[in-house]
């Protein structure tokens, strides 16, 4: 007999590692009622109204896929796409892993991609030789599924130029997915997938999406025993066919869990009845908080003059770390992988971390000291602000940040990115002899005079409402990451009304 000790932890642990299916459950699941293998394009960057993921970036268009590989493979065309216009083609499996990326900062996207189920100790994306072209088969390469279900995030970057949003329903209209049959074997003549045979067609039902989705708002540390049970009883159903082949060293440990916090047979799934689920919350929160102090999870600039800023290291790719994945899930979901772009977390507010608030007459002003250094061409930046849910703050302008796409200017009323800047290096930086410029954080009840405007972000209206940033940067470069540049210094200050 398992001691209660031991079956509370197996439920935690549990809890933990399948609480990103919840997220799966709500982003998806309208796209699951609308069909599977298929992509759905956004027309317009994301807005307060548009509540799909948390911590959603401004920068890009979205387009979004979720794949099922129960029964076939996936053929994914992408277009031709100018290097001006930064492109972003992310792969996840059933839990948010980031496993594979696309795009501008790999050099590879253009062309045909198989999608299919991977084998372990199999790379992720495999470049193909083409060898002979009249062969049906022929693609540019093959994107191996470590799950059955999974899911593409794609972004285009948004120029902010006359008729651009047409220009990216162009590439929407060429960017497709059909399904193909599933290869007997691979290229390399070995057999098909140990996953996915005898799968199910992914459907709502399946993963319950009206019963998890309302368990995404909430952390898994305040789970009741509803949120468990539904959540437990999808993981159990699922689990043999969304083993993540990357992972095998720890997945007999993930069943066992399963196991002993209650999954047995064909039964649908009960929590233990001698179970105190006070205790297994107290365990996931104690779990969620050692992932967020352990400094390995963040990166840091080496010079002191920037320690009020970090950003999180294995973001996307987490690897085995089950915990961090939880955290992250909850504050932002389907991130991507530092080598894509920094997500800049600034340290010197209160707790959580970054979590800032302004009280009534109050502002804060952030003053960069020239233009972020980051890779050309592609490279772009932006500074966002989200309300204490993880959304862009509602307000009647439509602004929700600024970046170097914006009207920026510098004190003396000089564009901060004339046109034609965005290429230039980053040196080129003496319209305003340092370089510096500045962005207004300030109450949306409140606008600034016009001298500010161009540079104003709204926060919430509330007094003393809690608000978050994110300062984004695409194709970052070791100047940015490890000096000399200095990151933006926070000032708070009376607030600058007209």
């Amino acid at each position: 007999m398992v001691a209660v000790e031991h079956i509370q932890q197996a439920l935690a642990a549990s809890l933990i590692y399948f609480y990103p299916v919840a997220h799966f459950a709500r982003t998806f699941g309208p796209l699951i009622e609308k069909g599977v293998n298929t992509f759905e394009h956004q027309s317009l960057t994301s807005s307060s109204d548009l509540q799909v993921v948390t911590r959603a970036n401004i920068d890009t268009v979205y387009s979004r896929a979720v794949i099922d590989l129960s029964e076939n493979d996936v053929l994914m065309t992408i277009p031709e796409i100018p290097d001006v216009r930064t492109h972003i083609f992310p792969f996840h499996d059933f839990y948010g892993n980031s496993f594979a990326i696309l795009g501008s900062f790999n050099n590879a996207s253009e062309g045909s991609w198989r999608l299919t189920l991977g084998e372990p100790g199999q790379s992720a994306i495999e470049i193909s030789d083409h060898g002979d072209s009249c062969d049906p088969d022929a693609v540019t390469g093959t994107v191996y599924f470590p799950t059955t279900y999974g899911s593409i995030f794609p972004r285009l970057l948004l120029l902010n130029e006359p008729d651009d949003q047409r220009a990216i329903a162009d590439i929407q209209k060429k960017l497709t997915l059909q399904q193909i049959p599933r290869r007997k074997k691979d290229r390399h003549g070995k057999g098909a997938s140990r996953i996915g045979k005898g799968a199910p067609r992914l459907t709502t039902d399946l993963i319950n999406v009206s019963g998890l989705s309302p368990g995404s708002y909430l952390s898994p540390a305040a789970y009741d025993r509803a949120n468990i049970t539904m959540l437990l009883d999808v993981a159990h159903r699922l689990i043999k066919y969304n083993l993540p082949v990357s992972q095998e060293i720890v997945n007999d440990q993930v069943l066992r869990n399963l196991s002993i916090a209650g999954a047995k047979g064909k039964k649908p799934y009960s929590i233990p009845c001698n179970v105190n689920l006070d205790t297994v919350r107290a365990l996931v929160q104690a779990r969620l908080d050692a992932a967020l102090a352990d400094p390995g999870n963040y990166g840091a600039p080496s010079d002191d003059s920037r320690a009020d800023w970090r950003w999180f290291e294995r973001l996307g790719d987490f690897g085995l770390g089950f915990d961090w994945r939880a955290q992250i899930t909850s504050q932002g979901y389907l991130g991507i992988t530092t080598e894509q772009y920094l997500a800049l977390i600034y340290t010197g507010g209160k707790s959580p971390i970054g979590a800032m608030s302004l009280v009534e007459g109050e502002a804060f002003v952030w003053t960069f000291n020239g233009r972020p250094p980051l890779e050309k061409p592609g490279g772009f930046w932006s500074l966002t602000v989200y309300n204490a849910e993880g959304f862009l703050v509602s307000n009647q302008y439509n602004r929700f940040g600024l970046g170097d796409r914006s009207n920026l200017t510098y004190a003396n009323g000089e564009e901060v990115y004339p046109s034609g800047a965005r290429e230039m290096p980053a040196q080129a930086q003496n319209e305003n002899g340092d370089g510096s410029f500045q962005i207004l954080l300030q109450s949306v009840d409140n606008p600034p005079p016009a001298n500010w405007t161009s540079n104003w972000i709204p926060t919430p209206a509330e007094s003393n409402a809690t608000f978050f940033i994110n300062i984004r940067l695409y194709g970052p470069t070791e100047e940015l990451i490890d000096g000399p540049y200095d990151f933006p210094v926070r000032t708070k200050v009376d607030a600058i009304s007209q």
